[in-house]
Order: C-alpha cells, then structure tokens, then sequence
C-alpha cells in the first residue's frame, strides 16, 4: 500500500486496510486451533501514487527465502498503471497476490485467461459493478448520460467507463467530458469544467448520470448538480465504489443531497449486508450472519475504538488476509513447517465449495 500517501481520502483508506489485515492476522494466530504456519504481517510501502513500487517489489522478491519466507502479498488497492506493473513482477516471480480493492477487469483473471498466474481478488471488475448498478437502478438508456474523465491510463476509470457505455447503448446523448489533473486527488480546475457540464444536463431529459472517474472529481461534481439550474427535476448518480469515499469527504456539501439528487454506487462491502431488515431479507448468497459477526468480534479486538465500517475497506482488507492465510495454509504439506513458494498461488481454483473463505463480504 502507498503507506506515505498524503490525500486525506487515501490515508483513510489504507488505515482501515490496516486495521482489517490485522484483525485477521491476529485471529489466524490466535483462533485457529493453533493451526500452522503461524502468519507475519509485513507493511510494505510503495510510497505515495505507487511511485516506488519497483523498489519495494525487488525488496518482497527478496524475501522469499530464509529467514523471511515470504508466501503471499495483499494490498495492491489501486487500479494504477504502477500497481497493474507491481501486480505483473511480483506474479511473475512465482509468489501469490490478493488484490484488496482492485476492481479494474483488466487486473483480473478469468476464464480461459490467466495473464497474472497466482492473482486473486476479493473484490468485484468494475463490470460487475456497472451490470449491479443498471440492473439496480432498472436504468432507461434514453433517459441517461454519461460523464467521464478523458484521461488515460487509469485502469480504473477505464474499465468503469467502458462498463457504463456499455450500459447506455442507444442512449441519445453524447458523453460529457472532463480532464482530471494528473494528480486526481487535487481539485485543479474540473469543477468550473462540472458547472458547465450540469448546465447542458439540464438541457436534456436525463434522469440518470453514470459518473466514471475519482472521487475529488465526484465530489466536485455532485457540489455542482447541487447548485444547478433545472433544482426542480429529480437526479440519481451512479458510480463505481470510490463513492464510498464521499462519506468522509469533508468538502462534499451534503444539503446537495437534499435537493432531489441521490448518488449510488456499487459498494465492495456493506456492514449492513447480513442483517435483516424490513423488505429486504438477508441474501441467500455470499456471505452470511455469522462470519460478519466472527468479523466484529475480531476487528472490536484490533482497535477498541469504534471503526468506520461503511466505506467497506477494512472488511475487504480482513477477506483478503483471510485467503492469503487460507492458500497459505492448505498449500502446506502435513508435518512440513511451511509450504514451498510455488504451491501458494496454485489454491485458487480449489478455493470453493466447502473450502470457499468465509469472508465479511
């Protein structure tokens, strides 16, 4: 993780990452029958925007061997041109990755395609997430638009983009676009460039906006619906998980969601998914009541400070730490103290069924 990022957003993020990955190491090690190898969680900082991942990718490479014996490596939270590069050395020297928040589909695997051998995720493609948000909403193409950022070599405004126009074939309306600064946490100049764009949206007979882009330029683009002309027609945003960000984003001016405006996005976990409540049972797939429960037990031992678990990350952060020790664990041969290097990132296929990780998520 970008350990010395420094964007509020981003610190948040990787503290709850922390907090999660430990809940799970400390229950590995302590509630599991004395079950073996007992697991070392490493911090490995890749520095702020990844920019040092090379560095930090030879350093884990390194360790594979005595006295380290590195098996697994977790994290890898953003679809970045420098992860999806750090995600590729670190495959190709054989050792077992669990991306946490990864959502990019050209990050994944699949059926039939394997261009990172040993890569598992816990979280949903930016595909999954815009077919769930259209299905959701029952969205009506000739009354959406889209909004995108025209900038490139996001992995994961790419895949959420492509996924949206997916999603609007046969809308009427072009896409409103903008141009993020290079760094996309920086405010820049996108929010003059939102407030045009909410004037033309009140020309058309749009009821439904698919955002594809970073929550900053989220943010400064709901502030701007907030303020727009058309105040009496009703709108609903969709976007992909960072809008779990907006829930501690202190610029986001939240009476803009007052005034007929909703925005929904895909979140990667919800507290709120394995408890019943009126109209909507507990789903019958997934996860289940119990293991979130076993989840609360264990991140209330981490930090007896209450943890904000709306925007999902520590929940994300205690499944992937929990497939890394599962893979770890089954790839171990009896009477061996740990398993050999290759043997980890071959589990996933036989992660399933009765041996499925009984994750929060």
């Amino acid at each position: 993780l970008p350990i010395t990022a420094t964007d509020p957003g981003t610190r948040e993020k990787i503290l709850r990452e922390l907090q999660g990955a430990y809940a799970y190491q400390y229950r590995a090690n302590h509630e599991s029958n004395s079950e073996t190898p007992k697991i070392r969680l490493v911090l490995a900082n890749t520095g702020n925007k990844n920019a040092h991942w090379r560095t930090v990718v030879d350093r884990l490479v390194a360790m594979t061997g005595a006295p380290d014996r590195l098996r697994a490596v977790s994290g890898v939270a953003t679809s970045s041109a420098e992860v999806r590069q750090a995600v590729t050395a670190l495959t190709g020297a054989g050792i077992a990755v669990v991306g946490t928040t990864i959502t990019a589909d050209d990050l994944a695997n699949g059926p039939g395609r394997d261009p990172f051998p040993g890569l598992a995720r816990v979280s949903p493609t930016n595909s999954d997430e815009a077919r769930a948000l259209a299905d959701f909403g029952r969205v009506d193409a000739a009354r959406a638009i889209l909004v995108q950022d025209s900038r490139t070599g996001d992995h994961y405004i790419d895949t959420l983009r492509t996924a949206f126009a997916e999603s609007l074939k046969g809308a009427p309306y072009e896409p409103q676009l903008y141009t993020s600064p290079k760094d996309n946490t920086e405010e820049g100049t996108t929010a003059n460039t939102f407030r045009q764009i909410t004037h033309l949206i009140c020309d058309t007979r749009a009821e439904t906006v698919f955002f594809a882009g970073r929550h900053t330029q989220l943010r400064q683009f709901i502030n701007a619906l907030g303020s727009r002309g058309c105040a009496d027609r009703a709108f609903t945003v969709l976007t992909g998980d960072e809008g779990s960000y907006l829930g501690a984003d202190e610029k986001l001016n939240r009476a803009a969601l007052g005034k007929k405006l909703t925005v929904r996005y895909a979140a990667l976990a919800h507290p709120d998914a394995w408890k019943p409540a009126p109209g909507r049972p507990v789903p019958t797939t997934g996860g289940s009541v119990v293991a979130f429960e076993t989840f609360l037990t264990d991140i209330a031992r981490a930090d007896p400070k209450p943890i904000p678990l709306r925007d999902g990350q520590a929940i994300i952060a205690y499944d992937a730490m929990a497939t890394a020790v599962h893979a770890i664990r089954q790839a171990t041969p009896a009477n061996a103290p740990y398993p050999e290097l290759a043997d980890v990132g071959t589990q996933w296929p036989q992660v399933k069924g009765s041996l499925r990780v009984q994750g929060a998520s």
